[in-house]
């Protein structure tokens, strides 16, 4: 790449402040909301499962899934709420068509006969849809931003945050990495008898050490090619791949060490909280700062440094899986689930916002304890939003299993997979795929466009919008090709 494009373009994602957390969750929201928009226009009008119109559906899922997201951080990036209200008003009047014709009912608080309802996983196969749906929206939201943010179209705000503050694009490893605690076979190690405490470290590493070589293949294409980097964001050398690697080594490491009984949410707790005192008043933020680069340690201190957060955050989330990913026999369960996962998010805003206020700002630079629960409390809400829509599905499939069956109408199971998202659905399974091929993509078209001097936002959609529409096809014939 040509040297003064290249530092056109570094100097375009430098120096930003970020928004604010409400804005973050919203926009974010936004995504997780989109797989329920597109679920709610098949129950609302059941003529689209028809195979018939298999291309229209699929041109819907694509829309609704990827339209309002990208709207909101490019050409509507003033009427985000707007938009939020917008999605939540259909998806009410799609499901308010879908009772009323089959004579069903919806109270909130919840009857108490709804609360024994049986849960049932085996439309789903070994996922738990909630978490698998949270997966899919942040892995195609990060891929979304990462190329849009080159782009003047997209909102400067969403951009990573130099230093200090909220932003879109400071979640995605966060999220990442909170997901994959929860997911972690460490959370399992509680309930599951074929998890073995010395077999995680071996599994670690397994799983560490082809995101170890990705790694390394990135870094050195990026140094060959002169490819732009945010030096700041990781480092000289270090990238979101070492950063996943070693977390998930570490944490391994640790959770064989600690007995099973100890609470991991303590743990990470204590950990953050020596971590925000060494940065705060042992001159750790300063070294971050204003240190140079002058040898391998100091040329790479975000990465390094950002390692004891990003550890934090996965041990908090491998309790969650511990305590809540189990799955559950009723929907009361479930509820308890979200009173406990809500008084989290609470918590943890309430914290985030004390320090950030009085202690230090929130840094995803640093992964300091701001940061730690500021992605807590955003995957929380997430979490809240994915429950409460999986309850909602099993209060319908209920009263229709109860009904007699017709022959005028035909109804299909709310559990069944013909209402879900085929994008998130081959997300969910082959995201990690889907993200090294938008890292590609945007490093192809980066080479290809001058993506910072196009000010049209008529050319900047309808490549976002192609680039949108060739990950998703990469992404299912992946999840074709992977299951033969």
């Amino acid at each position: 790449m040509d040297s003064e494009l290249k530092q056109r373009r570094e100097q375009f994602v430098h120096g930003h402040l970020g928004g604010s957390f409400g804005e973050v969750v919203a926009v974010t929201s936004l995504l997780t909301l989109s797989h329920v928009l597109f679920s709610s226009f098949l129950f609302a009008y059941p003529i689209l499962i028809n195979q018939k119109y298999s291309r229209i559906r699929s041109s819907l899922d694509f829309l609704l899934n990827i339209g309002p997201f990208l709207l909101a951080i490019t050409i509507f990036e003033s009427f985000i709420y707007h938009l939020l209200f917008l999605i939540i008003l259909v998806i009410f009047l799609n499901f308010r068509r879908y009772i009323k014709r089959h004579k069903l009912k919806f109270s909130f608080p919840l009857e108490k006969s709804w609360t024994k309802i049986s849960l049932e996983y085996e439309h789903f196969g070994s996922r738990l849809p909630y978490v698998s749906n949270l997966m899919s929206s942040l892995l195609l939201a990060t891929s979304i931003a990462i190329m849009a943010v080159d782009f003047p179209i997209f909102d400067r705000r969403f951009a990573k945050t130099e230093m200090y503050g909220w932003s879109l694009m400071d979640v995605g490893v966060g999220g990442f990495i909170a997901i994959n605690g929860a997911l972690a076979a460490e959370s399992r190690l509680i309930w599951d008898s074929k998890v073995t405490r010395f077999g995680l470290i071996w599994k670690a590493i397994k799983s560490g050490f082809p995101l170890l070589i990705i790694g390394l293949i990135r870094l050195c294409t990026v140094k060959e090619l002169n490819y732009q980097e945010h030096v700041t964001e990781y480092g000289v050398h270090w990238n979101f791949f070492f950063t996943i690697a070693f977390t998930k080594l570490i944490s391994s490491i640790l959770c064989c060490i600690l007995p099973v009984s100890v609470n991991l949410f303590f743990v990470s707790i204590l950990i953050s909280a020596i971590n925000q005192v060494i940065l705060t008043y042992y001159g750790l933020t300063e070294y971050i700062l204003h240190a140079d680069r002058s040898n391998l340690i100091s040329a790479n201190k975000e990465g390094l440094i950002s390692l004891t957060g990003s550890v934090c955050l996965y041990l908090f989330f491998v309790q969650i899986g511990r305590n809540y990913l189990p799955k559950r026999k009723v929907i009361n369960d479930l509820l308890k689930i979200i009173r406990h996962v809500a008084v989290i998010a609470f918590i943890s805003t309430t914290l985030m916002f004390s320090f950030h206020q009085y202690v230090e700002q929130t840094s995803r630079r640093e992964t300091n304890f701001a940061f730690i629960c500021f992605i807590i409390a955003f995957v929380s809400v997430l979490i809240l939003i994915e429950i409460s829509y999986f309850i909602f599905l099993h209060i319908l499939s209920h009263q229709i299993r109860e009904q007699p069956t017709t022959t005028k109408r035909p109804i299909i199971d709310p559990l069944d997979l013909d209402y879900q998202s085929p994008i998130f659905e081959s997300i969910g399974r082959r995201g990690l795929l889907m993200f090294l091929a938008s890292n590609l993509m945007t490093g192809a078209v980066n080479f290809t466009v001058d993506t910072i001097s196009i000010t049209s936002s008529t050319i900047s959609l309808a490549i976002l919008i192609s680039y949108c529409a060739v990950l998703i096809i990469i992404c299912q014939i992946l999840q074709v090709t992977l299951n033969r």
